[in-house]
């Protein structure tokens, strides 16, 4: 297990700042990423690469999610909108990530020099 831990934090440098993410006790969408976070990471079979991969992904999309308040939003909004969306696809939360860079990339204003 302590070696679990030791992997974990090493390819996972957000941990910390994740876990110590203070939330209101009523917002049950932050509660439940982040115990979907911290399960997936100390189940991860760190000796293949795909998942260590995967959970360094999921360790930026979680740090992004406590750090960017339009993100957080954007989350936020998506589960509440999908009132049947249940929290079980690491993957999933993923894939919200880059939809939103795609959706942010989408908006971006032209700017006009002068």
């Amino acid at each position: 297990m302590q070696e679990q831990i030791e992997a974990v934090l090493v390819c996972c440098t957000h941990y910390d700042a994740i876990m110590n993410f203070q939330y209101s006790n009523t917002d049950y969408i932050t509660k439940e990423l982040l115990h979907l976070y911290q399960d997936y990471l100390f189940e991860v079979e760190v000796e293949n690469q795909k998942n260590v991969n995967i959970a360094k992904q999921l360790d930026q999309v979680m740090y992004v999610y406590i750090t960017t308040k339009r993100f957080f939003r954007f989350v936020q909004t998506y589960f509440l909108e999908e009132k049947s969306t249940t929290f079980v696809e690491i993957l999933d939360i993923i894939a919200l990530y880059h939809d939103y860079i795609k959706e942010e990339m989408n908006e971006t204003v032209d700017t006009k020099w002068i």
